[in-house]
């Protein structure tokens, strides 16, 4: 087996190492985005294989970012272990090992010690890395000149690399190629003997014409001084084993290949591959590699799970897997059969490609199974968490996308309020090395509630929300070092500004009378002390809720103009709101009309209103039809439409919009910086 894969400036690939010291690691997939490396990557190995034994090449593989780097090192540490003890009971393998005992033993070994060579063979001579190093001129260096060793190592761990997207569907003639490889072994009689065989055997299978046709074409040959190589014994192991099914081509259903789609053909082909491969390296001497770019190209997602069932059943501990993938289905499969699997995320650092290795035990452990929408977190390198379709259709509106342009890099996951959920797309929770933001109300980081103190007197405050999987500021509970944050902060800044928080929790917060909104400066201070402390965790904190972030003191006409192009049924109650004076007053109603709560977190069904009406109820209209209605991209259509395309100047629009949506402004601004 391998037991570690280092890889520095091959092409895109800065510095990168598979550990494969745990045996769970049979089928090892790479995901991420276009363009982040999970190719280069497979090349890389691939490349590694196929120069073993030379010391040459003029394909260029140095660094492509960094064109002073001069070097690519590639190094493979294989443990030899499972195929020494195969080796007792085959005479070819214990002519390998053989060799390179011999090897060690006089290159490497002085007076019983490694010499120098620490890192090369390990004490049971059992470890053995290899390591080239390719210059810019073409020239190969190997830490094992020998390049006999290095074929020896060639032979024992075939490698395979399937490109879907050059397959050959039609005519699978690479399966016979992986046949001969793992199965083929030296003749056990004499040349002579095999030729003798050969021709009794054909001549009674094929009669006269085929001894006449033998001997003409013995003597063309022999007069043209042409023989074959008889040590490749592969070649004709090859063969014979055709010969023995009937021929090289392949029926499916008694059919043609050509006779079925590109995408059932492919499918057959990637699990009979799979099915040969697995099946024979635990009979054979050798440990199969096989590296597939994006397997689920063409493929049903009936297909997919198929083939995923195809892993799960055959890859073992006789041969390795790598692929690449761009598919959520294929990784939420493989998570549901709980194979011999490792996920290693692939992102990109100043145009250079490395690898995270996720935590993938906490998916496999879960009692519900992670659907796609937790796997599509996985292949972006920005993710920003929101509780909500309301999110999903702000930072999804055509026009906040224009003016915000790199936000469509982003990928926005709605956990719904389900925490469970959440966990399950959680970058620190499966390290993924993804750059991220949490989006989260104010009631996921402080409650207002009525407290009671000595003296029996009623009076209400905001305390900390006990989450510690989202609320930076809770630290009441050991379970806080599992919080969601991903980097560990720490300054006299943040000390300070938690000290400050502390005091203004401590502080009474009460509304004056027939107001639903805090007078007091108090509470001003303690939300923008909550934003600063909470982004320094990676967590945005809306004032509100996010229709807050929408409705707001500032935007409030505008948006009663869009509201009077609706429809509304309930017109009283909401005439009524809008003849207020106080525009702080009017701006939380109508908020709480469009389902959005108050400063104190009371929801409309709770809410007091001024003249005669008892409780407030949501606008029932063409603009309000619940959450998902819509009502969020016909309200920044209408703005974007009346109040900023009319401006000419880009940052005309950029200082309006920040002027009507504060907020907002700044959250999009956050979102923007954390984009390359």
């Amino acid at each position: 087996m391998l037991k570690k894969i280092q890889i520095h400036d091959y092409k895109s690939i800065g510095d990168i190492i598979f550990d494969f010291s745990s045996k769970k690691n049979n089928i090892v997939c790479l995901l991420g985005k276009n363009g982040a490396g999970k190719s280069n990557i497979l090349k890389s190995i691939y490349y590694f294989f196929d120069y073993l034994d030379k010391n040459y090449s003029d394909i260029p593989i140095h660094d492509t970012v960094n064109p002073y780097k001069q070097k690519t090192t590639i190094s493979i540490t294989f443990d030899l272990s499972s195929l020494r003890s195969k080796a007792l009971k085959n005479d070819r393998l214990k002519e390998h090992f053989d060799k390179l005992n011999y090897y060690i033993k006089e290159n490497l070994l002085k007076d019983g010690n490694l010499a120098g060579f620490t890192n090369l063979i390990s004490d049971s001579y059992d470890i053995i890395e290899l390591r080239m190093t390719q210059f810019k001129d073409g020239k190969i260096n190997w830490n094992v000149e020998d390049i006999r060793i290095r074929k020896i190592i060639k032979s024992l761990f075939p490698i395979y690399f399937i490109d879907t997207r050059n397959l050959d569907i039609f005519t699978w003639d690479k399966i016979w190629q992986v046949i001969s490889d793992l199965v083929s072994s030296t003749p056990k009689i004499e040349e002579n003997n095999i030729e003798q065989l050969l021709n009794n055997t054909f001549g009674k299978i094929y009669g006269r014409k085929y001894t006449e046709s033998a001997e003409i074409i013995s003597t063309i040959l022999k007069t043209n001084h042409i023989t074959f190589d008889k040590y490749h014994f592969d070649t004709r192991f090859k063969s014979a084993l055709s010969m023995r099914f009937g021929g090289t081509d392949f029926l499916y259903n008694d059919k043609k290949l050509d006779f079925y789609s590109d995408g059932t053909n492919s499918h057959q082909y990637l699990t009979l591959f799979i099915s040969i491969v697995s099946e024979i390296s635990k009979k054979s001497c050798k440990f199969p590699i096989v590296l597939i770019d994006e397997p689920e190209i063409g493929l049903h997602s009936s297909f997919i799970t198929e083939f995923v069932e195809c892993l799960h059943q055959r890859i073992t501990n006789n041969a390795l897997l790598l692929m690449n993938t761009h598919s959520p289905q294929l990784i939420a499969e493989l998570v549901y059969c709980k194979s011999n699997f490792s996920l290693y995320h692939v992102y990109t650092n100043r145009l250079h490609s490395y690898i995270s290795k996720m935590n993938t035990k906490m998916l496999t452990e879960r009692t519900r199974r992670v659907t796609l929408k937790e796997t599509n977190c996985y292949f972006y390198d920005y993710i920003v968490y929101v509780e909500g379709e309301t999110e999903i259709q702000l930072f999804h509106n055509k026009n906040i996308r224009n003016m915000f342009s790199k936000i469509s890099k982003i990928f926005f996951y709605s956990f719904d309020g389900n925490e469970k959920d959440l966990k399950a797309a959680s970058i620190e929770q499966l390290n993924l090395g993804t750059q991220y933001k949490l989006l989260v109300d104010i009631d996921k980081i402080i409650k207002y509630q009525q407290e009671n103190d000595s003296s029996k007197h009623n009076y209400k405050k905001f305390k900390l929300n006990p989450d510690y999987l989202i609320n930076p500021l809770y630290k009441e509970t050991k379970m806080q070092q599992n919080k969601f944050n991903f980097f560990n902060v720490s300054s006299l800044d943040l000390v300070a500004l938690k000290k400050s928080i502390d005091k203004l929790l401590k502080k009474e917060y009460s509304y004056n009378a027939d107001k639903n909104y805090f007078a007091s400066n108090n509470f001003n201070d303690l939300m923008q002390n909550i934003r600063l402390y909470c982004i320094k965790y990676n967590v945005i904190v809306n004032w509100s809720t996010i229709e807050g972030d929408l409705i707001t003191y500032e935007n409030i006409d505008k948006f009663l103009r869009f509201v009077d192009l609706k429809e509304i049924n309930n017109c009283e109650q909401h005439s009524e709101i809008c003849k207020l004076d106080d525009i702080k007053e009017k701006t939380v109603l109508v908020l709480l009309e469009m389902n959005g709560r108050t400063e104190k977190q009371e929801k409309p069904n709770k809410t007091p209103l001024p003249n005669s009406l008892s409780k407030i109820k949501k606008l029932q209209s063409g603009i309000m039809g619940g959450k998902t209605s819509g009502w969020v991209d016909d309200w920044l259509n209408y703005y974007f439409e009346n109040y900023i395309n009319t401006l000419e100047d880009e940052k005309q629009k950029r200082n309006q919009f920040k002027t009507d949506f504060p907020f907002l402004y700044d959250t999009l601004q956050i979102l923007e910086n954390m984009v390359e």
